[in-house]
């Protein structure tokens, strides 16, 4: 085998680490997920304060109630080859009146969006 050849594979080689480590990487940060639509601030009496991120769905639906409705949706991380994670789907919960709660593919509670004006259907 040339020094070339040798050359290539090892560069082949290391692009592919890279991009295997790189898709294995988190970047889940909890830090921007609550949000609210109001410029007031949220009261303490809502039933969204009963939940904290990374509760399941049924958990949530015992402390709450029921969802007035849902909807599901796919993520762009669906399309990364070899992605394994969690984040590749998204369900919607929509409380009326309340806001929406976001799940991942695992039905674990990853964002709460805060809004009074939640008409409560998708």
């Amino acid at each position: 085998m040339s020094v070339f050849n040798k050359s290539l594979i090892f560069v082949i080689m290391l692009f592919s680490i890279i991009y295997f480590i790189g898709g294995c990487a988190s970047t889940n940060s909890n830090t921007n997920n609550i949000s609210s639509t109001s410029s007031q601030n949220i009261s303490l009496n809502r039933k969204f304060d009963k939940i904290k991120l990374g509760m399941g769905m049924t958990q949530i639906h015992d402390l709450i109630g029921a969802f007035t409705d849902s909807d599901a949706k796919i993520s762009g991380k669906t399309w990364i080859p070899f992605y394994f994670g969690s984040d590749n789907t998204r369900t919607i919960l929509f409380y009326k009146g309340e806001g929406r709660l976001i799940l991942n593919a695992k039905n674990r509670l990853i964002k709460i969006e805060y809004d009074p004006a939640e008409d409560g259907y998708k």
